[in-house]
């Protein structure tokens, strides 16, 4: 079974390195239904093609910053978020961010 398939939560990993910051590396079925993405079209991609641009730009700093300084600001905590829809509307979502090794 893929991590995250058969639930009604859409589920997104990305990479975080010094390499590969915020690359989407598994997305299940439920990102088609929820913002109307195909996974196949995701993977490989950066994270912020899925948030609106005053997001998206700023993103992969915050990123980053976490990196550098492992300060939790967002971990765990669920919250409300917009994001941009395969067909470019912007959809708001839950959005709960969990760190696995």
């Amino acid at each position: 079974m893929i991590f995250g398939e058969n639930t009604a939560v859409a589920v997104i990993m990305i990479a975080l390195s010094t390499k590969k910051v915020g690359e989407i590396i598994h997305a299940n079925d439920e990102i088609y239904r929820i913002l109307g993405y195909k996974r196949k079209n995701l993977i490989g991609k950066n994270i912020n093609v899925i948030m609106p641009g005053p997001i998206g730009m700023v993103h992969d700093k915050y990123l980053r910053r976490f990196l550098e300084t492992a300060k939790n600001r967002i971990i765990e905590e669920i919250r409300q978020m917009p994001a941009l829809c395969a067909d470019g509307y912007i959809r708001t979502v839950s959005l709960c961010i969990k760190l696995y090794p």
